[in-house]
């Protein structure tokens, strides 16, 4: 959810030019494939929107990927941003990053917790996690009360910021005595570490109250879904295409040379693990287990092929910049703030809306999440990012 601007590596080697705005807008593309999937997903689930073709309705239903998809393109724009300074000889500051990220996440963040907390209309249930959770960005580590109550999507931007806390210490310390294998081993040891936990929690937790005919759901969001190791792959693929951009042109050229087979292999892979998801809120069979376990992994190697493929050289890129993007990616943050929430708000506002016609009803959602997204970018996001640039230039 991240506008940062990049580096590239030239075709004659490691020296860095401006990404061309042909790059920029096919990140904007995927920017804004991946908040309009997730918004549909929501939608789909919780509202309904009639019946619809069955293709539909599984097209919505793997609308979640969407998230899987910000974690990829934080991960490569995060590390391409903080890895940069290296390229120059230089170290780069803790205290800017931190101070970035801050500015960019936070004041929006806290805009709609303050709704959430002191405006019981704008909630879209009644129950909600405690206060504490949401201020220290922990509710995706404690979400017993945070899976059917309101804000719960916050769980992600907890993702986003344990990443955020950790991956610059993580950097600064490996690149005192930089090495391929200081690279290598971490990034093994996080994806085989995420799969373990993962097989060890749905084997000794979820899958004995399935069995025993219990409720699992709430299991299987506390212990594998929603907790920041469920998604270190997408975090590290997006991680592994920085370093490659930073430190290895020659591979990353000859990468983005292949566009068009990074992105025919992004889309299999991608479904491959909609096949593996499709009992995934059943994992008793053998295959729904596997999804559990590697599913995140292909997942997040298809979205890195596909983030890969929008930053080719060849033409594939240009068909990803599609008008009307960029500023859908704009908006995405501010988006999947207050969607969910204005789900019940239009109903209340046109109680018989849906029951009329269900297309008005998605208009006016679409137009009232337009309104709602762009009110709270020009008038908390867009100035803090003012201000973050006055600093940049004090600085």
């Amino acid at each position: 959810m991240n506008e940062e601007e990049l580096a590239q590596p030239s075709a004659d080697g490691p020296k860095t030019t401006a990404y061309s705005q042909q790059r920029i807008a096919g990140l904007d593309t995927l920017r804004s494939l991946a908040i309009v999937s997730v918004v549909c997903y929501h939608a789909f689930v919780f509202h309904g929107l009639g019946a619809m073709p069955a293709w539909l309705e599984a097209v919505f239903m793997q609308g979640w990927m969407g998230v899987d998809l910000f974690f990829v393109l934080s991960g490569f724009l995060i590390g391409t941003q903080f890895l940069r300074p290296y390229l120059a000889g230089q170290r780069p500051s803790l205290w800017h990053f931190y101070r970035d990220r801050i500015f960019r996440i936070l004041p929006a963040y806290f805009a709609v917790l303050a709704l959430y907390l002191f405006v019981p209309l704008w909630r879209e249930f009644p129950q909600m996690a405690p206060a504490w959770t949401f201020l220290t960005m922990c509710e995706n580590i404690v979400p017993e009360k945070a899976m059917t109550g309101s804000f719960s999507h916050a769980w992600s931007l907890c993702v986003e910021m344990h990443f955020y806390l950790c991956f610059p210490i993580v950097v600064l310390l490996a690149m005192r005595k930089p090495s391929l294998r200081k690279a290598v081993l971490p990034i093994a040891a996080l994806l085989v570490f995420g799969m373990s936990i993962r097989a060890f929690f749905l084997f000794h937790s979820v899958l004995p109250l399935l069995r025993s005919h219990q409720s699992y759901g709430l299991a299987y969001m506390a212990y594998i879904y929603y907790p920041t190791y469920s998604h270190f792959e997408g975090l590290v693929a997006g991680v592994v295409l920085a370093l490659l951009l930073s430190f290895r042109p020659r591979v990353w050229n000859e990468l983005t040379l292949r566009g068009t087979r990074c992105l025919l292999a992004g889309v299999a892979l991608v479904g491959i693990s909609a096949w593996l998801y499709t009992d995934r809120w059943t994992p008793a069979t053998a295959g729904a287990a596997a999804g559990v376990i590697i599913g995140p992994l292909t997942l997040s190697l298809g979205l890195g092929l596909l983030v890969l493929a929008s930053l080719a050289h060849t033409g594939v890129a240009t068909w990803l910049k599609i008008p009307g993007t960029r500023a859908v990616a704009v908006l995405a943050y501010t988006l999947y703030l207050t969607h969910k929430e204005l789900l019940h708000l239009v109903d209340r506002a046109f109680p018989a809306l849906f029951l009329w016609n269900r297309f008005a009803w998605m208009a006016a959602y679409a137009l009232c999440c337009t309104a709602c997204s762009t009110a709270l970018y020009w008038s908390v996001e867009r100035p803090f990012l003012r201000l973050r640039s006055r600093f940049r230039r004090a600085a």
